[in-house]
């Protein structure tokens, strides 16, 4: 770690040990990291940092805690990470604190989006937390929570339409898939109404996670860091170091080019608006008064929609 800092300034490690009174040694509990160019790098990401955990296999066991972001082409950004004795509600809050602390800052409205373990639940809603409006957002990983429902009601089809439900960008839509779970399990509904609309859908988010469904950012990061779980603590540390350095090497002459060439949008943008597109292409138009830009929009399911 004083190697790391060393040679890359700017990097953050932070310790957590165990001191006993009349004893020299002391005992290793948990160690945070950030590497400086990450720090940086956030501050162009989308304000959503997703979040989670994986088990190590070593010889000491315990968890690898790691702190997602997403750059403007919608690639990963790995952002902090944590060795800890396990999940639990003093491992999340030091590790949050420190993701605030070093990461993000004073940046006001960053979105967490987590699996809902009971200790990241305690450590964002307790009082006080950075992570609670106005200062900040909490969002479930929505393929967790399905995955919850399913467990609890065990239907297929339940699943397909809550998973539907989750996805909608539109209030209109939501409430009408809502009301088919309603008529094929009234529980299934009633359970899905018990948790505030704004933690697990899109059309209720306000746009506070960026379309960012679920953790899967962390969760590919964790699978890229497989091979580690099995490898002493400081291997480990190192692997995330030469993955980083990796990604920003493949990345940096692809920005650099981009803005030589003065490219305005990354490609994962581009692809976005050539999609919606093609797909507004299909639809039609009739004004009803241009000066105040009110207008019926007919989709391509002949559905009406009015617009200002």
């Amino acid at each position: 770690m004083e190697a790391l800092k060393k040679f890359n300034p700017g990097t953050i490690v932070e310790w957590c040990v165990l001191r006993r009174t009349g004893v020299e040694q002391v005992e290793f509990r948990r160690v945070f990291w950030a590497f400086n160019p990450s720090i940086l790098g956030f501050k162009h990401c989308r304000p959503v940092i997703s979040i989670d955990a994986t088990h190590l296999y070593g010889k000491y066991k315990g968890k690898l805690m790691i702190a997602m972001g997403v750059d403007g082409n919608n690639q990963i950004l790995p952002l902090a990470f944590a060795i800890v004795e396990n999940e639990s509600y003093a491992s999340w809050s030091w590790f949050l604190s420190h993701v605030k602390k070093h990461v993000v800052k004073d940046t006001k409205g960053i979105c967490l989006i987590s699996d809902r373990h009971a200790g990241i639940l305690k450590a964002v809603n307790e009082q006080g937390s950075p992570w609670l409006e106005p200062h900040g957002f909490h969002r479930y990983c929505l393929r967790h929570f399905i995955n919850n429902f399913n467990d609890k009601f065990r239907n297929s089809q339940l699943k397909a339409l809550a998973y539907c439900a989750v996805s909608q960008n539109q209030i209109r839509k939501f409430n009408s898939i809502m009301e088919e779970i309603g008529k094929i399990n009234r529980k299934a509904r009633q359970w899905l109404e018990q948790h505030a609309f704004d933690k697990w859908t899109l059309a209720h988010d306000g746009g506070k996670r960026y379309g960012l469904l679920t953790t899967n950012l962390s969760e590919i990061f964790n699978s890229v860091l497989k091979g580690a779980r099995f490898l002493p603590i400081t291997s480990c540390v190192q692997l995330t170091f030469y993955r980083l350095v990796h990604y920003f090497d493949v990345r940096r002459p692809m920005g650099s080019n981009a803005q030589a060439n003065g490219e305005m949008y990354t490609p994962h943008i581009l692809a976005k608006q050539a999609a919606s597109m093609s797909k507004a292409g299909a639809h039609s138009l009739r004004s009803f008064n241009r000066q105040k830009g009110i207008f019926e929009v007919i989709t391509q399911k002949g559905k009406k929609c009015a617009s200002s």
